[in-house]
């Protein structure tokens, strides 16, 4: 490495035979400002960046006390100071040296927890300030009457409470970032000005949890905003949050945790009316990614009648029956990672004004709408000369950069759609077999079943006959009433709990048709096990699984785990080997966690379970669940199975006597499940 006193003399010999308006000492070990080679510069230098470097304290008192312990450091016997220390103690006592022709200024990293309000002063033309990942906690220096040019500010990653920010001085100010801080609770009186020019704000992961109504009245120049990963803010929102905010044009509530689209329902446990963003009239992007969006309805954006791009990924929507995008300008959909299970007519309609979308991920079950979406995809791609016009994901990639204009054409373009994981669907055209095939080799059967009409009873007159007799009217009514009323009852039941039954009479049907299949198997079959249990979890739950069930299972209870990562043959796909491993394994463990119902391939292995064993007549299924699961987040699927299994959930960490509970009902449960399959399995040989 380069002395740091060698690339100063290079730099003081440079400045004084040519001009430098650029300079970078970024992390080169210096602690304190390069005085003298600033002061060489001062008359042409327009950009500097002393990134990376230990400053910690720029102030003069600092400086004073620093050269001070250097001079009684040169007064001891035997003690010799370097070349850069040296050149301390030849610098005045000033941070900076008046700098007229300096625009930007670079002290990002620095480990900096305090700065002089006078430091600025001599960088009157500055326009863009680099304060990030430093270690302020105060704003003293925004008080200062020396930032009439500056545009650019980043504040970020510093410890910063956003109590009170006087903006007087920032009259041009056009860009804020002010992600990463402790911002806790902002209120009106927050930025105190009579009026903002910021464009561009980021408060994102500040650990927001609430803003004050009208917080926004004085932003009406503000273009972007972005308050995504706040998790506790999304329970907070109302509807005067955003007033004021008549420009703009991007909004970012990602990882807020809204919850519900009702009428426009946005993260976390929190409904939001409809009239939260009715202020927004010149909206154009959406950013409500990895929230605990359920549903959408048709209110979302029938008020925003600009809004171009939405993006809804990696929440827990299902298919919607009635069209919901009604405004003709929306163009971008992002709605990857949810829980579609169905391609409906009424989302084929929504998608056809669309020119991006992205709907890979998602648990679809093979049927005639996945081939008119293949149609319409192939379409697509026959009109397409290459992928020069495929545009990147168009989730922003950056704080402040806007989405990627889609390309002009009258049809959409569908993302990831050549990799063959992204677009799959669950086959169940055949009962032997349960399949995830792509969608290119999904098949439709076009057959209807015709309605049975009722067969013509002659009794019926008789009846009518009869009733015409009756004279008694008051019995009449009665029994009219009480029958609209078991009715209604019949119909309110079958309405909310329609998915549960016929969920329940497929189930129902399917084993009436193994049970009939059984009586043609070879009873005299035998079935070789390689493995007690075959296990399922999500990557987040590796660690738990690896240092916690597998030691407690195979070393002290001699179980046998079937591990994907470890037990999973070469060579072959992975759905084959997860139905391979299924039906060598006596039982099946599914260790649930969020994580676990976010993952794609956890949802698939969820469903393969369910279907795999109702094909071979088993019911060897334990649910092991890491945490409590919100019945918000729970796929139906999982719902019925909590409903018709057992399950045993893991105690607190710090519960001692319930983990070993916990260990002891796993082992029965385990027990039981490879008894009763010995005990079946040995009945049939």
């Amino acid at each position: 490495m380069i002395p740091r006193s060698l690339i100063l003399n290079l730099i003081l010999a440079l400045a004084s035979k040519s001009a430098l308006q650029g300079m970078a000492l970024s992390k080169i070990g210096l602690t304190y400002i390069p005085y003298n080679v600033l002061k060489m510069t001062s008359g042409t230098l327009q950009y500097l960046s002393l990134h990376g470097n230990t400053f910690r304290n720029l102030s003069k008192d600092h400086l004073k006390r620093s050269k001070k312990l250097l001079q009684q450091q040169a007064m001891q016997k035997n003690s010799t100071l370097s070349v850069y220390d040296s050149m301390l103690l030849q610098t005045p006592n000033r941070v900076f040296p008046s700098m007229l022709k300096l625009e930007e200024l670079d002290l990002s990293k620095c480990s900096i927890y305090y700065i002089e309000r006078e430091i600025f002063t001599k960088m009157p033309y500055l326009k863009s300030l680099l304060l990030s990942q430093n270690q302020l906690i105060s704003f003293s220096i925004l008080n200062l009457p020396s930032f009439s040019h500056l545009l650019y500010l980043d504040l970020s990653n510093n410890p910063l409470y956003l109590n009170s920010l006087n903006f007087t001085h920032f009259p041009v100010l056009t860009t804020l970032d002010l992600s990463y801080t402790n911002g806790k609770k902002i209120f009106k009186n927050t930025f105190q000005t009579s009026r903002i020019s910021i464009e561009k704000l980021s408060m994102c992961y500040s650990k927001l949890s609430y803003i004050e109504d009208d917080m926004f009245i004085n932003f009406n120049t503000l273009k972007v905003l972005d308050l995504s990963g706040n998790i506790n803010l999304g329970q907070h929102l109302s509807a005067g949050t955003f007033n004021g905010l008549v420009s703009l044009e991007e909004l970012h509530l990602a990882e807020c945790t809204l919850k519900v689209l009702s009428k426009i329902s946005l993260e976390h446990n929190t409904t939001i009316e409809i009239d939260l963003l009715q202020s927004l009239t010149s909206l154009k992007r959406i950013n409500l990614a990895k929230n605990d969006i359920t549903n959408i309805t048709s209110n979302i954006v029938e008020t925003l009648t600009e809004l171009d791009s939405l993006d809804l990924s990696n929440n827990y929507i299902r298919s919607w029956n009635e069209p919901v995008f009604k405004n003709t300008k929306l163009r971008n959909l992002n709605v990857a990672h949810n829980h579609f299970n169905y391609i409906t007519d009424a989302m084929l309609k929504d998608f056809r004004s669309l020119k991006v979308l992205i709907v890979s991920s998602n648990p679809f079950v093979c049927d005639c709408n996945c081939l008119k979406f293949l149609e319409i995809t192939e379409n697509i791609t026959a009109n397409s000369e290459s992928n020069q016009h495929k545009p990147p994901d168009i989730q922003t990639k950056s704080r402040f950069k806007v989405a990627y204009p889609a390309r002009d054409t009258s049809n959409y373009f569908i993302s990831d759609w050549d990799d063959n994981d992204a677009y799959i669907c669950l086959d169940k055209t055949d009962s032997d077999q349960v399949n995830y095939i792509p969608f290119q080799n999904a098949s439709c059967d076009k057959a209807k079943v015709q309605p049975q009409t009722p067969a013509y009873d002659d009794d019926d007159d008789d009846d009518d006959t009869d009733a015409n007799e009756v004279n008694n009217y008051e019995q009449a009514a009665i029994t009219a009433v009480a029958a609209v009323l078991i009715v209604t009852i019949v119909v309110g039941i079958t309405y909310w709990k329609w998915w549960y039954i016929r969920y329940f009479a497929i189930l129902v049907k399917n084993a009436t048709v193994l049970s009939f299949m059984a009586h043609e198997e070879d009873a005299s079959t035998d079935h070789i096990f390689n493995y007690d249990i075959f296990t399922s979890y999500s990557d987040h739950n590796r660690e738990w699984v690896l240092n916690s069930l597998l030691p407690n299972l195979e070393s002290k209870s001699k179980v046998k785990v079937c591990l994907h990562e470890r037990d999973f043959q070469v060579g072959i796909s992975i759905l084959e080997n997860i139905i391979s491993s299924i039906d060598r394994s006596r039982c099946i463990l599914l260790v649930i966690s969020q994580p676990f119902l976010r993952s794609q391939w956890c949802q698939f292995e969820l469903h393969l379970a369910q279907h795999r064993l109702l094909e071979t007549r088993r019911e060897e299924l334990i649910l092991l669940f890491l945490e409590e699961i919100p019945r918000t987040k729970r796929p139906k699927t999982l719902e019925y199975l909590m409903k018709t299994k057992t399950y045993i959930l893991w105690p607190k960490e710090d519960d001692v006597e319930g983990q070993k509970l916990f260990w002891k009902r796993l082992h029965r449960a385990i027990l039981r499940c490879t008894a009763e399959k010995e005990k079946k399995h040995s009945s049939t040989v």
